[in-house]
């Protein structure tokens, strides 16, 4: 049986509510960690202002649709069974849009930031990404228009549905490519070296890099295309998820436990002692094979510059000037 819209909202509220409390928590443990760093001199600003943005426009979201959820059903028309959300171009639908944007374009600079990392700030790799990330700030920002100029009943009306659906194809491509662009940079790395290859630590890293924010994003554009009220379920639900999802990478990266991280380190000591090694066989070949640049030992180069000298000083004339100096003496 089809959700209709009422009791949409009614489960979106219930399991907004539900994963915004294990946000706090999990924002809970990340904040006392990113605290931890900065107080032992070893914190990181990127890292913190995207813990403290994602908080701080989680919260708002989170707590603004439960209050207008609250209002719809203290004020429902019990008779007719009809809640009032508000209109999509209402104060407060405007607000936890707007905001729903925002944590949307904060999670989508983390993850070109993480791939930036992986790829050290190539601007060829990233040129494509970052267009994408710019496109997906203008589908946004068309999303809150329409919303904005709409004054009809809530249902789904072309020029909103087109525009948020835009909106989530840009995310969710920009999320599966960064991806990825990461995984196919640790299996390039780790090809040819000893480090583990294993297909399981590859498939963690896929689940680090946000895959479950991806999938929430497939689920909102299958059920919009498809014009079902499930949408407001998987729209609520995006927002504490993302918080929960980033903020366990945050907490990873603190503490040198991401798997991203690791195999980046690790791989470019390889990759080092692979080249150091190269080196000194190169030198090793070299001076085997040229002569003219072999080092003889001091006793060896000392004996030879005694033997010539020695030759010199007793050089010896040819016999015929012996012959005529003897005829010439009186």
């Amino acid at each position: 049986m089809a959700l209709d819209g009422n009791d949409a909202a009614l489960v979106s509220s219930f399991t907004s509510i539900f994963f915004y409390g294990i946000y706090l928590s999990v924002a809970f443990h990340c904040s006392k960690l990113v605290y931890a760093m900065h107080k032992a001199g070893r914190g990181h600003t990127y890292l913190t202002a995207t813990h403290m943005s994602l908080f701080v426009l989680i919260n708002v979201r989170c707590i603004g649709s439960a209050a207008r959820a609250i209002n719809a059903w203290q004020y429902a028309n019990v008779s007719r069974g009809i809640i009032n959300l508000g209109g999509y171009s209402s104060p407060m639908s405007l607000l936890v849009n707007i905001v729903y944007v925002l944590v949307t374009l904060v999670a989508d600079a983390f993850l070109i930031y993480r791939t930036s990392t992986v790829w050290h700030n190539s601007l060829k790799i990233m040129a494509v990404p970052l267009l994408v990330s710019l496109t997906d700030v203008a589908s946004g920002i068309w999303w809150i228009y329409c919303l904005s100029v709409f004054s009809g009943i809530r249902g789904f009306p072309t020029d909103i549905v087109v525009s948020v659906t835009v909106f989530r194809v840009l995310t969710a491509v920009l999320n599966l490519m960064c991806t990825g662009l990461i995984a196919y940079r640790i299996l390039s790395l780790n090809k040819g070296t000893r480090l583990d290859g294993s297909f399981t630590r590859v498939i963690t890293l896929i689940v680090e890099s946000a895959s479950i924010y991806t999938l929430i994003s497939l689920c909102q554009i299958i059920t919009l295309t498809s014009k079902s009220f499930s949408v407001y379920i998987f729209t609520d639900l995006s927002v504490p998820v993302t918080g929960i999802v980033f903020s366990s990478i945050i907490i990873r990266v603190s503490q040198g436990r991401s798997l991203c991280d690791e195999y980046i380190s690790n791989v470019s000591t390889e990759l080092q002692w692979r080249a150091a090694s190269t080196e000194h066989t190169a030198i090793s070949f070299d001076n085997v094979t040229r002569p003219d640049i072999l080092v003889l030992p001091h006793s060896s180069h000392e004996t030879m510059q005694s033997s010539h000298s020695t030759t010199k000083a007793k050089r010896v004339p040819p016999p015929f000037l012996d012959r005529a100096a003897t005829s010439a003496d009186p």
